[in-house]
């Protein structure tokens, strides 16, 4: 089972990320709005029926976490937007509390003998880009400015499948923040 630990946004901040999804664009696949959410762990075909029960006890650490707010910002590129494969948005407020979450949940999660990628950098991955991008496009990305939150109470173990019309996502646990 392909899996990753997340956390999902509410009806608001979603739509308020998608503002760039609209009819296609030469050279971008925009993330539908139900799919947007921020990856803290992804995991991979790591978990299985068998260690699924680790993931969740892993997880338990969250309830020592406050609520907080969290507020998205900027935009980005991965690797830059000289050549641009992922489009972002940025994390302003909550950076600290999302690296202290990741940093107990990698540790608790490489006790239990998961193995990842072991770098955190707190984004919502909203589009990736393809050959020639519309360059238009990119430019007003790079220029624009969500200034948008909510307040973040859940984190989620995710499952990614494919569905008819691209990746789809179904919550296996949730974990309430304390």
């Amino acid at each position: 089972m392909r899996t990753f630990i997340a956390i999902n946004f509410g009806e608001e901040l979603r739509e308020r990320l998608s503002c760039f999804n609209g009819p296609p664009v030469k050279g971008v696949k925009w993330v539908e709005k139900e799919n947007l959410h921020l990856t803290l762990v992804f995991l991979g075909e790591a978990v299985t029926e068998a260690n699924l029960k680790a993931v969740k006890d892993a997880m338990r650490c969250f309830a020592g976490f406050r609520s907080f707010e969290l507020t998205v910002s900027n935009t980005g590129a991965f690797p830059d937007f000289g050549r641009p494969r992922v489009l972002w948005a940025g994390i302003e407020k909550g950076r600290e509390e999302l690296s202290g979450m990741y940093a107990v949940l990698r540790g608790k999660l490489f006790k239990a003998g998961f193995m990842f990628e072991d770098r955190f950098s707190p984004h919502v991955t909203l589009g990736r880009v393809g050959k020639k991008p519309d360059n238009n496009l990119i430019y007003r990305f790079r220029r624009h400015s969500f200034a948008a939150g909510e307040m973040i109470g859940r984190v989620d173990l995710m499952e990614s499948f494919s569905g008819p019309s691209g990746p789809a996502y179904r919550t296996l646990y949730s974990e309430e923040l304390g």
